[in-house]
């Protein structure tokens, strides 16, 4: 049971790992935006 609980918090931590890299994505596009326009 203990190792059932490790591998899906390593799922969700792997999850949110990918949203995260997704959004600092956008967060740099936007970010390089900004500084062209300045």
């Amino acid at each position: 049971m203990k190792n059932r609980l490790e591998n899906q918090a390593i799922f969700l931590l792997v999850i949110n790992l990918d949203h995260f890299l997704d959004h600092l994505h956008l967060i740099l596009i936007i970010y390089a935006k900004m500084i062209k326009n300045n």
